[in-house]
């Protein structure tokens, strides 16, 4: 955390980040490497189910790896699931 003009701001370290995940969790660290590289730092996206055939996974493992994201913080829900159309996602805090 940086201190400037009395407010505290959160400065994220994408090194520290990829090298945690590297560590302890190889799915979400490529799932989120996917996402980086395909959605920009304010875009809203998409992590439906359909995504596991990119990476040659089934759904529940596709599942785990964005609940870990959610868990952590990387990812945020900003719409539910609804009837033929996928959860939309936003970078976390």
């Amino acid at each position: 955390m940086v201190f400037y003009a009395s407010d505290p701001i959160t400065i994220c370290d994408p090194h520290h980040e990829m090298a945690t995940l590297a560590e302890s969790d190889h799915d979400a660290l490529l799932l989120l490497a996917y996402l980086r590289v395909n959605n920009g730092p304010w875009a809203d996206f998409w992590i439906a189910d359909g995504l596991a055939k990119t990476f040659g996974w089934g759904p529940n493992r596709l599942s785990a790896a964005r609940r870990r994201l959610i868990e952590r913080g990387d990812v945020t829900l900003v719409a539910p699931q609804r009837r033929r159309t996928p959860a939309l996602y936003c970078w976390g805090d």
